[in-house]
């Protein structure tokens, strides 16, 4: 069954409005306050963002979501990395928030993840990057599944010379060795 973005937006939307955990039981983490369709000026129009105000902590979690009908690519990526920027910068110059610190995570939905080049390996060297891909259940409705793992087809590590590994073992993996030495 095909599904266009703005009906993912609304399912989305309208799941947030209700109650949060509705989009948490169909694997999709998203904090409750939210915009959509946000105009960020000369940056885009962001699709959903969603964001969570730590006032104690003078922090502010952003979730910078970009939906696509089919694949998410790096240019998906991109894009959303240049609407954080431009609601950072709302954020600070209209709203006087210089002093909090931002909190942004990139979340990507799409139906598949292009895997013919580096960009599948982002989510699992940077915490606050997540790919997610949909489909639709006949009994559950729109689903979702947090992808990452990837390593390539043909995998050959390289490794360390003896002289890294003399390095290594000597100033790196120090504190490490003390901490876990046996006590007695």
């Amino acid at each position: 069954m095909e599904i266009t973005e703005k009906e993912i937006e609304d399912i989305i939307c309208d799941s947030l409005k209700k109650d949060s955990n509705i989009l948490r039981k169909r694997g999709l983490y998203l904090y409750e306050n939210f915009f959509r369709q946000l105009d960020l000026g000369t940056y885009g129009r962001a699709d959903l963002v969603t964001f969570k105000l730590l006032t104690y902590q003078k922090e502010i979690r952003i979730q910078i979501i970009e939906l696509k009908k089919k694949y998410i690519d790096n240019s998906a990526f991109l894009q959303s990395v240049r609407y954080a920027r431009g609601l950072q910068r709302i954020l600070e110059e209209d709203y006087s928030l210089s002093n909090h610190e931002f909190n942004f995570e990139i979340i990507l939905i799409g139906k598949q993840i292009e895997l013919s080049g580096d960009f599948c390996f982002l989510t699992d060297i940077f915490s606050k990057i997540k790919f997610y891909t949909y489909k639709v259940d006949i009994e559950l409705g729109l689903v979702f599944t947090n992808n990452h793992g990837y390593t390539h087809t043909n995998e050959m590590r390289g490794s360390f010379s003896k002289e890294q590994k003399i390095y290594l073992r000597k100033n790196l993996f120090k504190f490490e060795l003390n901490y876990f030495r046996p006590l007695g």
